[in-house]
């Protein structure tokens, strides 16, 4: 479809071309007029692709069509500085994300859900794809991660993904730790989007082990960087 499209441009340059011709008017009676083909100056920038349609070459035409398109006009994006005082205005925590959600199965056959829970850009804001590179944010966290063993003292809905505490956790691991934004665009079916991880969220069923990053137990201690945003 595309070298036809190329093609039928060809024809329509060629008689554009051809069209533009002028007839010389002769010097003396015995002459004999000469059709003379004046080519205006403003279609001589087709000559290599008229070039290349005559030569049969309908890979070289389409690379000189696309290459007249006009770049796309990128849309206006702002830079924004993150401090601790607004990073939430930017960010939420979520725990459930479904970018990267994955399912195992452990040696006892228990299934298990597993989330990247952490703060991920809100709705309403993305990032500037082609200065992604140049996002950076720095969070500093205290939290504490929950673990469940065997069951006990959680009850758990993978379908639903959801959970309820029952009961005390077996162990509480704290963290006191800097995280560094990323922005993910390599995961197939998924949309790029930007995150600071802090930790999994894994809920399984029977006996499986469980562990929660529950909000409650974040504390905020600082937040720094810059984003380039798309308005």
């Amino acid at each position: 479809m595309k070298k036809m499209t190329a093609f039928a441009l060809a024809l329509v340059l060629l008689f554009t071309l051809c069209a533009c011709g002028e007839t010389a008017v002769p010097e003396t009676e015995n002459e004999v007029p000469v059709e003379v083909q004046e080519v205006p100056e403003q279609y001589t920038k087709y000559e290599d692709l008229v070039d290349a349609l005559e030569a049969g070459d309908y890979d070289a035409a389409l690379a000189i069509i696309d290459g007249m398109k006009p770049a796309p006009e990128l849309p206006p994006m702002v830079e924004v500085q993150i401090t601790t005082e607004n990073f939430l205005d930017y960010f939420e925590f979520v725990e459930f994300p479904e970018q990267a959600r994955r399912e195992e199965t452990d040696a006892d056959g228990n299934a298990a859900l597993i989330m990247r829970s952490g703060y991920y850009l809100k709705d309403g804001y993305t990032v500037a794809a082609e200065r992604a590179g140049e996002c950076s944010v720095q969070v500093g966290l205290k939290y504490e991660i929950l673990m469940f063993s065997e069951g006990k003292g959680i009850k758990t809905d993978l379908e639903n993904v959801s959970y309820e505490v029952t009961g005390k956790e077996d162990s509480v691991f704290e963290g006191d730790k800097m995280l560094e934004g990323r922005y993910i665009s390599y995961l197939p079916d998924t949309e790029p989007y930007y995150c600071v991880y802090v930790s999994d969220t894994r809920l399984a069923e029977n006996t499986g082990f469980s562990t929660l990053i529950p909000e409650d137990k974040i504390e905020l201690v600082s937040a720094s960087g810059t984003l380039f945003l798309y308005e």
